[in-house]
């Protein structure tokens, strides 16, 4: 009997082993990751922001230590291989909220649309590595002065494709 229970432990154990290490991991939809390059023109300065970059889950951020009255996000222009590719327009005032030092918009969805829903645009990168070569223009406007500032993000982006293993093998962790 001690022999039985003993053996059906260690099969046990292997299933278990088996499952976490050896099992495949499957993404459930597509999507795209993108990174910001840290390295950016530190004198491009726009009055009272302090700071604009890409978040996680493609958000752009931007921070700032006194309220900038007036400025307005205007669009974000997407190059790529030195063609322009699209236009995401927003022309929004940056401080929706007075509580909070910084604003936040997501253009995943219109990512989505410049690029396609399952990457058919474009052919960006699906393997291992992230794609250079696009070129984020963040263009706010001062409405109450009638400047334009333009921000220049270089910007990584890969394709995650639905369906696809995201962990072979124990050496992916």
């Amino acid at each position: 009997m001690e022999k039985k229970l003993i053996s059906i432990l260690i099969l046990f154990l292997a299933f278990i082993f088996y499952k976490s290490c050896f099992e495949k991991n499957v993404r459930q939809k597509s999507y795209y990751e993108v990174s910001m390059s840290p390295l950016y023109n530190e004198g491009e300065t726009i009055p009272n922001i302090e700071e604009v970059y890409i978040g996680d889950n493609e958000n752009l951020i931007i921070k700032w230590d006194k309220v900038p009255e007036g400025i307005y996000l205007k669009n974000i222009m997407i190059i790529y291989k030195n063609e322009k590719i699209g236009n995401i327009i927003i022309e929004k005032r940056i401080y929706e909220t007075i509580n909070s030092n910084e604003f936040t918009y997501s253009f995943k969805d219109d990512l989505v649309r410049i690029l396609g829903k399952e990457n058919e645009n474009y052919k960006i990168s699906s393997e291992h590595y992230m794609e250079d070569g696009f070129i984020f223009y963040i263009v706010f406007e001062d409405k109450k002065n009638n400047i334009e500032y333009k921000l220049k993000r270089e910007v990584s982006i890969i394709f995650r494709k639905k369906g696809e293993n995201t962990r072979t093998s124990i050496t992916d962790f």
